[in-house]
C-alpha cells in the first residue's frame, strides 16, 4: 500500500523531508543526509531536477534510497518529458514499487542553469492527472489497454493564500484537481501560521489532505530577502525582528522551523515537508 495512504488511514501525522538528488554521481552524502534521518520522516520527497537546475533524476534518486530501505515520493514534470516518456517512466516507477507520486508543470528551463534547454511541455498538469486515473483503471493515454495497471496515490503542489480575493479560486482549484484523482497538496513554504490557518479554515469543508512546506531559514539576511523578493512567500515583519533580536541567528532559525512544525501539527493539518534547500546536513537537527 502507498505510505500516504497508509498513514491518513490511520490519521497519523505525516512527516516528508524534501531530498534534492545530486548534481554528480558522487551519492555518498545525500545517502548518508537520508540515513541520519530515516527514524524521524515517513518518507523522502524527491525533486525531479527543481528549478530546471540539471541534477541526478529524482526516479533515480528514489531508486538509490529504495536499495537503502528508505521511501520515497517521486516528482515527475510535464517539462522535461512528453507523453509517451511521462507514461513509461511512471509505469516504470510503479513497476519498481513508488507508489506515491508528485506531479507538477515544472519551471521554465531559461530561469535554470540550461538557458539554451527546451522545455516539452507536450500534456498539460490536468491531462497528466487523467493520465494517471487512466493507469489506475488499466489503460494509458491512447485508450490502450495495459497489461497491469498503475494505481498511484496523487499529489501535486498547491499556491496557498488566506485573501477572500483569491479564496474562490482556490477552492475551486482544490475540488478540480481532487476530482481529477489528485490526494495530496505541497504548500509553497509557510512562515504565516495565521494565514495558513485562516486559508485553511476556508477549505476544510472539502476535506482536502494538505501538507504545508517548512523551509528552514539559512540567515536573517534570507528571510529579509525572501519577505521582500519573493511574492509567494509571506514572512510577518515580527518573524523577523525575532531573528534579529537573538544573539544567535542561526539556532533562531532552527528554532522558528520546529516551531512552525510543532503549529501546523496543533492545527489539524495532515502533515509538513521539511525542506532545507541544500543543508540537508541539518535535517537531523530540525527534526529531532
Amino acid at each position: 500500500m502507498s505510505i500516504i495512504k497508509k498513514q491518513l488511514k490511520k490519521s497519523q501525522f505525516l512527516t516528508l523531508a524534501e531530498l534534492t538528488p545530486p548534481k554528480g554521481t558522487n551519492t555518498d552524502q545525500f545517502i548518508r543526509n537520508a540515513i541520519s534521518v530515516k527514524d524521524h520522516i515517513d518518507a523522502f520527497l524527491i525533486p525531479d531536477i527543481p528549478n530546471a537546475i540539471m541534477r541526478m533524476s529524482g526516479f533515480s534518486a528514489s531508486c538509490l534510497l529504495q536499495k537503502n530501505g528508505l521511501s520515497s515520493i517521486v516528482q515527475f514534470n510535464c517539462r522535461d518529458r512528453n507523453q509517451l516518456a511521462l507514461q513509461g517512466d511512471l509505469l516504470g516507477a510503479y513497476a519498481n514499487g513508488f507508489q506515491d507520486v508528485m506531479l507538477l508543470e515544472g519551471e521554465d528551463p531559461k530561469t535554470g542553469d540550461h538557458h539554451e534547454a527546451k522545455g516539452i511541455f507536450d500534456v498539460t498538469l490536468e491531462e497528466l492527472f487523467a493520465a494517471t486515473k487512466a493507469m489506475s483503471e488499466g489503460f494509458d493515454m491512447a485508450g490502450m489497454e495495459l497489461d497491469g495497471s498503475a494505481d498511484f496515490l496523487v499529489g501535486t503542489p498547491l499556491q496557498v493564500s488566506s485573501k477572500v480575493s483569491e479564496r474562490f479560486h482556490i477552492r475551486n482549484t482544490i475540488s478540480k484537481y481532487m476530482d481529477a484523482g489528485v490526494s495530496f497538496f505541497v504548500t509553497q513554504p509557510i512562515f504565516n501560521i495565521q494565514m495558513l490557518s485562516d486559508f485553511y479554515d476556508s477549505v476544510k469543508d472539502l476535506k482536502p489532505n494538505i501538507f504545508p512546506t517548512v523551509l528552514l531559514l539559512k540567515s536573517l539576511g534570507m528571510a529579509r530577502y525572501m519577505a521582500r523578493n519573493v511574492a509567494s512567500v509571506d514572512i510577518p515583519k515580527e518573524l523577523i525582528k525575532q531573528i534579529q533580536k537573538s544573539k544567535d541567528k542561526n539556532n533562531e532559525c532552527l528554532h522558528v522551523c520546529q516551531q512552525t512544525i510543532s503549529s501546523i501539527k496543533e492545527m489539524g493539518l495532515q502533515g509538513v515537508v521539511v525542506s532545507t534547500i541544500g543543508w540537508e546536513h541539518k535535517l537531523l537537527d530540525v527534526l529531532s
